[in-house]
């Protein structure tokens, strides 16, 4: 299944903009968010890191936690393929003196717009969407300081939703699947070292969007726990959270 070219993924994203934020409404989809955000606030503590940059900033929810939890003198820079995307961040984050540069940038097809080096870069849900993935791997490779870490993911292609083709319905865009072997060569190759995968869903995602109702939730909960002690966290995962160091 091929990605969405440049232009069709502007124009996308400049459409969905506000609306983003309803994938995120539903009981279980606001739990599966607290379990990405907390790796990525437990990497924060770890690395106290003073320069960080989220790659596809959308709505903001990336930036929020790393605006609430990362050092006092952190400098937060953010980018999206999207303009309106990154005018709703600087609306919402106007007065957070740690969020020092929001811009619009397409990284599959162009370099950084800061002159910085990072010690931290997040990229959430956003590299399946772009087929210079790899590109934009090493991208971020030569924009970090020694020792700094870079968190993304990535769509297993061996789970349930990449087995089957899933679109990840919230949007239905077309999207690159991978998994963690190729993952594992693609950052070696580019000169990471310290890989570290982690899941934390192996159900497909539209259970994720269907109700709110507490037993159902429960159930769907309860479920990936049983598969996670039987599986291990990371195989048949269906959304792969890469780790790795500069």
């Amino acid at each position: 299944m091929k990605s969405y070219s440049t232009e069709s993924n502007i124009k996308y994203w400049d459409q969905w903009n506000i609306k983003y934020s309803d994938v995120w409404k539903t009981t279980a989809r606001q739990i599966m968010s607290k379990k990405e955000t907390g790796l990525i606030s437990k990497e924060l503590r770890k690395l106290k890191a003073t320069n960080i940059l989220d790659i596809g900033i959308g709505n903001g929810r990336i930036l929020e936690i790393l605006n609430n939890k990362s050092v006092p003198k952190a400098k937060i820079y953010g980018i999206d393929i999207s303009g309106e995307m990154v005018k709703i961040c600087q609306n919402k984050f106007t007065n957070q003196f740690k969020i020092v540069q929001l811009k619009t940038c397409d990284l599959s097809v162009q370099g950084l717009p800061f002159k910085v080096k990072f010690d931290l870069v997040t990229s959430i849900r956003v590299l399946k969407y772009n087929a210079n993935w790899k590109k934009m791997i090493k991208r971020v490779f030569d924009s970090l300081n020694p020792g700094g870490v870079f968190i993304f993911t990535m769509p297993n292609k061996l789970s349930v939703s990449g087995l089957s083709g899933d679109t990840f319905s919230d949007n239905n865009s077309p999207i690159i699947y991978s998994n963690i072997l190729e993952l594992k060569k693609v950052t070696s190759d580019t000169g990471f070292s310290g890989f570290e995968v982690l899941a934390f869903s192996k159900l497909p995602n539209f259970l994720y969007h269907m109700s709110n109702n507490r037993f159902f939730v429960k159930l769907l909960l309860s479920t990936e726990t049983v598969l996670e002690k039987i599986l291990g966290q990371s195989l048949f995962g269906r959304e792969l959270f890469v780790i790795c160091a500069r």
